[in-house]
């Protein structure tokens, strides 16, 4: 750029002033020569081109500080926007840990429901049988009702073995019948307790079952008939 840029356009035109003074003292004519007038209206007229390009100069100069500014503008919305991003992804990563963290416990807490559940399950399964048989025992021999449901396997396997006996004891009971009656018992026995009638309990239906048929062939069988008494000799 010119150096006359730097200048203020009324220190240009004092400039100019005094160049064309100069001028006009240095190649004065007589008042019919006309160079003095040509060099005075040179001199202004490149005084106005110099101002008109310092002008635009400085106009190109504002423009480029705005364009800064915006570039600058936009530059720091786009870090503003980068550090947001950063941030979301953060809290992304930690909601997802959190979230992982919570799946895990859940997923721990249904095993552990589970097994449970299925310990629950294997002692209703037991409370079960046992209230069938208790049933089936009460309604056959129609005594006091049985003992208390078993606290474990093992006694419920106890419990077992002693409704079989009362079984047992219940087929002896109706032998001593009428035929009649004794024939109603045996069905009733054999009915209740018959495999098809007991989906869950088919097992050991089917073993109290085969208990009952061989008791009840042992008193007679379904006959009417009453078996005779053995008598010792």
């Amino acid at each position: 750029m010119d150096r006359r840029a730097a200048y203020t356009r009324e220190e240009l035109e004092e400039i100019f002033d005094a160049e064309n003074q100069q001028a006009n003292l240095r190649y004065a004519r007589p008042p019919h020569c006309s160079i003095g007038v040509e060099s005075a209206e040179l001199a202004h007229a490149l005084a106005k081109r110099v101002l008109e390009e310092r002008d635009e100069a400085i106009q190109r100069v504002a423009q480029l500080e705005a364009a800064l500014q915006r570039s600058m503008g936009q530059a720091e919305k786009a870090m503003h926007e980068r550090d947001e991003a950063a941030i979301e992804v953060v809290r992304g990563e930690h909601e997802r840990d959190e979230l992982e963290a919570e799946l895990l416990l859940a997923h721990n807490l249904l095993a552990d429901a589970s097994y449970k559940n299925e310990a629950l399950l294997r002692r209703v399964r037991q409370l079960e049988k046992w209230r069938e048989v208790a049933s089936q025992v009460l309604d056959s021999r129609e005594v006091e009702p049985p003992p208390p449901p078993p606290a474990s396997e093992s006694d419920a396997a106890l419990g077992l073995t002693r409704t079989k006996e009362a079984l047992v004891a219940a087929v002896k009971e109706a032998a001593k019948l009428p035929p009649d009656e004794r024939k109603r018992k045996f069905k009733q026995l054999k009915l209740k307790w018959h495999p098809d009638k007991h989906e869950v309990l088919k097992e050991m239906a089917e073993e109290v079952f085969k208990l009952i048929s061989a008791c009840i062939e042992e008193h007679g069988g379904d006959s009417e008939e009453k078996p005779e008494q053995k008598t010792d000799a």
